[in-house]
Formats: structure tokens, sequence, C-alpha cells
């Protein structure tokens, strides 16, 4: 922005262009009005001169020419006293010495003698029918004796007498002179003031208005850390409060539409993810089904085809039909399982009960897989443990777990089971010896169908569902679970809460 453009530059303009207005208009009227002003006001200084001196002669003699002395020095006058019956000018009693003249003529010299000496012209200037029938007659008068002009005021005293007092006019000529060259000063030393005075107005009320506006920009900017920060009780204080005020609004709304848009993000990932999934999920799904009717279809045909009835070989055939019927059932029951546990379709029956109690139970099932496999189980702290679950479904975890282990056990044949207590909660766990799972597949084998060894899992008849529907039960109850792998083998664990 053009300096020329600033508001600090307009108000400074502004300012200086007033200034300088008042300063000719009071030229104009100094140079053009003065004089008649001081006229004016000198006028009035005599005749109320003239009252007050009026006032004063019936009170006390010596008082009056004392006061007529003070009167002629106040107003750089002189003055006599006239007494017009008798024709002669009064004498000062009192007079040793002043600058007012109140004294009679020398012996021998006539009263306008006399007078002309004093430089009294003015007294045969005036008409004395005026002043006695008005009081007093003010005129002006020019002495050539002095090259002067004066205003001369005759008025009466009493009776007989009146005084005429004279002002000369240089007096006021030289006072507006005076006060002329002075307002020239003062013009001057109030322009630079007034200068000074409008820098810093400029400055003044600029500087909260370009700061505002820096606020402004950074609100564009959406930078919303600024804030006008100045104290003030005036209409920008108020306004920089808006401003403040806006600026906090706008950044919440915009802080909000942006959590919401990152939440929006998240769930479109989440669908994006769950669509992916659900592809993934009918693809395995149809794959996995298509293996057991595929099998079925084949040995139902070589039954149908049979010539020669094989009893041996019949009933071959129809034990794998019916092994093959029991696989793809237990598929299904798992898949709708699984189904109602990712989309909430199944509540919690949450109950207290002894979950070392459930794992012997569970393991009981299994003792004729454990003595046909010559596999050596070891329990460590089986003991009663309350906890508070759903028992259908952490039933469906435990009994995971054990076949997991019996089915994929190697070496020593060694299944270890621990109950371990921890603060809130008890952690079962069950390490079966045997190979490692890949590091990277850790987290892979928690998704539904995924199978480290798909030719293994298939000849003891797991689906790939059951770690699946695991995850899904700990995620609903909010459990800790997980795999880890040992030296010697892996171990699967859950946590449970205490009751």
């Amino acid at each position: 922005m053009k300096f020329t453009n600033s508001i600090r530059f307009k108000i400074f303009t502004s300012m200086a262009f007033l200034v300088i207005a008042f300063m000719v208009i009071g030229m104009i009227f100094s140079f053009y009005f003065m004089d008649d002003y001081y006229e004016s006001m000198k006028r009035n200084n005599l005749i109320e001169s003239a009252e007050h001196l009026k006032n004063v002669y019936y009170q006390d003699q010596e008082l009056f020419y004392s006061e007529a002395e003070k009167e002629s020095d106040k107003l750089g006058a002189i003055y006599i006293i006239y007494d017009y019956k008798n024709e002669e000018i009064i004498n000062n009693p009192f007079f040793t010495s002043g600058r007012g003249y109140g004294r009679a003529p020398n012996s021998g010299q006539t009263p306008k003698t006399g007078l002309a000496a004093t430089g009294f012209v003015s007294f045969d200037f005036h008409d004395y029918n005026v002043v006695l029938k008005d009081g007093y007659e003010l005129i002006e008068t020019y002495n050539d004796r002095l090259n002067s002009e004066f205003f001369s005021l005759a008025f009466i005293l009493d009776g007989s007498k009146f005084m005429i007092i004279d002002v000369p006019k240089t007096a006021i000529s030289d006072s507006v002179l005076i006060a002329q060259k002075f307002f020239l000063l003062l013009s001057g030393i109030l322009f630079l003031i007034g200068a000074f005075f409008s820098i810093y107005l400029a400055q003044r009320i600029s500087k909260p208005i370009i700061r505002l506006n820096s606020v402004a920009k950074n609100m564009i900017d959406l930078k919303f850390n600024d804030y006008y920060k100045e104290n003030r009780e005036d209409e920008i204080g108020a306004l920089g409060k808006s401003f403040n005020l806006l600026s906090t609004k706008l950044k919440n709304t915009i802080s909000q539409l942006s959590n919401a848009n990152e939440r929006l993000k998240e769930d479109i990932n989440v669908i994006e993810k769950s669509e992916k999934m659900r592809e993934e999920f009918v693809s395995s799904a149809s794959h996995e089904l298509k293996t057991p009717v595929a099998i079925i279809q084949g040995y139902a045909n070589g039954l149908k085809d049979m010539k020669e009835i094989d009893i041996e070989q019949k009933q071959h055939y129809l034990d794998v039909i019916i092994a093959e019927s029991e696989h793809m059932d237990k598929m299904v029951k798992d898949l709708l399982n699984l189904s109602e546990l990712e989309n909430n379709f199944t509540s919690l029956n949450l109950t207290s009960f002894d979950l070392a109690s459930m794992i012997d139970e569970v393991l009981f099932k299994y003792n004729q897989m454990i003595k046909d496999k010559k596999i050596n189980v070891t329990i460590n702290n089986l003991v009663t443990a309350k906890v508070m679950a759903d028992k259908d479904k952490i039933e469906h975890i435990i009994r995971n777990y054990i076949s997991n282990s019996l089915n994929h056990v190697k070496n020593e044949n060694q299944i270890t089971i621990d109950l371990v207590e921890m603060d809130a909660s008890y952690q079962f766990r069950i390490f079966n010896s045997g190979d490692n799972i890949p590091k990277e597949k850790l987290n892979e084998i928690w998704n539904a169908f995924y199978k480290i060894d798909k030719a293994r899992t298939r000849e003891y008849g797991g689906t790939g569902l059951g770690l699946a529907i695991v995850r899904r039960i700990c995620e609903l109850h909010n459990f800790e679970y997980g795999v880890e792998n040992l030296d010697d083998g892996v171990v699967f664990w859950v946590e449970i809460n205490k009751e």
C-alpha cells in the first residue's frame, strides 16, 4: 500500500489542513478587524473611566485626582478639568508630578493659551452644547503639534465643570501591530505543535487499525493464534474484541470441521476396508465351501456310477461324504457366528463364573485326543478364578486356543496351560511346542480364512475362522489378547476381567 493511500497520511493531511485553516482565518481577522476591535475597546475603556471618575468626584477630591492620574496612566492619556462658566482650567491642588498634566496654566497665560501649551488642541473641537445636553461627547481629533490622532472624551463633572481626556491612537496602532506580530509567531508555533500532534494522532489512530488488519490477514490465511491485545474501551477496542471472538469461533469451527473431515476419512477408510474385507470374505467363503461341495459331488457321482457293489469302497465313499458335510456344516455355523459378531447382531450375557473350572471342563473334552497324540500337558496355577464375562463366548475362546495348540503341537509335544492373576483380570496362557509363526504373519492370523499351513488346516478340519471369532469376542468384551513366539514354540493369551 502506498503511504499516500494510508489512513496515517489522510489523518495527518486533514489535521494539518485544519490547523492551517484556523491560522489563516485568525490572520484574516487579525489584519482586517483587530484595529476596529482595539478602537472599540479603547472607546469603551474611556467611557468606563469617565463613569468611574464622575462617581469618585463627589466622594473625595484628593481621591478623585489620584484616580485621575491612575486612569491616565492606564489609558496612556492626558486630561484637564475646565470650568466653562469662569472659562478657566482647574488646578490639581494635590499635584506633585504626573503624566496626566492636571494642573493650571502658568501666570499670565489665558486658558486657551495654557491649553495650547499643554497640547490639548482637542479643547477647541468639542461642542459643549452637546456635552451639556448628552453628558459627554467622544470625538476623534488630530493634534498638529504632536502630529498624532487622538480619541477625546469630554464629560460633565458638576454644574460648572467638565473633564477632557485625550488618548493617542498611536498607542492603539502599536498595540495592534504588536498583537499581529505575536499572532504570527504564535501561529508558527501552533503550526509546528499541530504538525507534531497530527503525526502523533495519525500514529495513535492508525496503529490499532494496522494491528487489526494484521489479525484479519492471519485469519484469511486460517491462522487463528494471533489476537488483538490492546486494552482499549473505545470503538476500536470493541472492534478488536469482536475480531478476537470471531477468530476464536472460526478456529473452533474449522477445528470441528477438520475433526469431522478426519472422522469422515476414517469412516470412508473403514467402509472401504469393510467392503474389501467383505469381498475377500465372500471370495474366501466361496472358495472354502467349493472344496467340500466338489468332494461331496465327486464321491456321490462315484457311488452313482459304481456298477459292482463293493461294501468296503461304498463305506469309504460315504465316510468321506459325511466328513465333508460335517466340515461344511461347521464352516457355515462359524460363518454365521462370525457374521453375528461382526455386525453386532448378538449381545453379551455377562455373568460371574469360575474360569479355572471352565478350562478344566474344556480340556477334559480333548482328553482322548491328548492320549492318542501322546501330548504332555502341564497345568499351572489352575485355582479358583472368578471372572465377569459372557460364559459361552469365553468357552469358545478357551476351546479354540486348546484346539489350535493340540493341532499344531510338535517336537516335544508339550502343551503348558497357565492362569496368571493380574490386578484387575486373569490371563489365560496356553503354550505349544513347535514351529514359530512368521513375524510378519502375527497380525494376519486373526483375519477370517487366514491359514498359515492350508494343507494341515484342512487335515484337522480347520475352517480358518476360529481366531477371527476369538478376535471379535475379545473386542466386544474390551479384553486384551495376543500371540507370542518363544524359542521353542508359540503362546496364545487372553485377559479376562475379574468379577
